[in-house]
C-alpha cells in the first residue's frame, strides 16, 4: 500500500498508539526506540506543524503521552531535547494561528507550560 503525502503524519498518529504503549511500560529497556521516536515527532512538527495542529484529538493525546514521558521521566537529555522542541514548534504554530485558540493542541500546550515550571 502507498502512502500518499498528505497522511503520513496521520499513519504515524495511528502507529504512535502502540509505540506509546511499549514506551509507557519499557521506556527505560529501548532507550534507542525512544530517542529515534522522539525525533520523529520533533521533525514532523518542525515540518508539518499545521498538520501535527489538526490531528483528532485521539490521535494527539497518544502522541504528546510520549511527549510527556519523554519530558518527566529520566529518559535522557537528547530525548527530552526533541521532546521541548516538538512543544516550542507547536507553540510557535499555535500562536500564529488564531483558530487554534481553544482547541485540544492549545490546552496541551497550557500542560507542557505547567511541566517545565514545575
Amino acid at each position: 500500500m502507498v502512502v500518499k503525502k498528505q497522511q503520513h503524519i496521520e499513519v504515524t498518529g495511528h502507529g504512535s498508539k502502540l509505540v506509546v504503549e511499549i514506551l509507557c511500560v519499557c521506556h527505560v529497556q529501548f532507550p534507542a526506540l525512544f530517542s529515534t521516536y522522539a525525533a520523529l515527532l520533533a521533525y514532523m512538527a518542525e515540518i508539518h506543524a499545521s498538520r501535527l495542529c489538526r490531528l483528532p484529538d485521539d490521535l494527539l493525546h497518544h502522541l504528546m503521552a510520549a511527549v510527556d514521558l519523554g519530558l518527566t521521566s529520566d529518559a535522557g537529555p537528547d530525548i527530552a531535547k526533541a521532546c521541548l522542541e516538538l512543544v516550542a514548534s507547536l507553540a510557535a504554530h499555535v500562536c500564529t494561528d488564531p483558530a487554534l485558540h481553544g482547541t485540544m493542541v492549545h490546552q496541551v500546550g497550557a500542560h507542557f507550560l505547567e511541566v517545565l515550571l514545575r
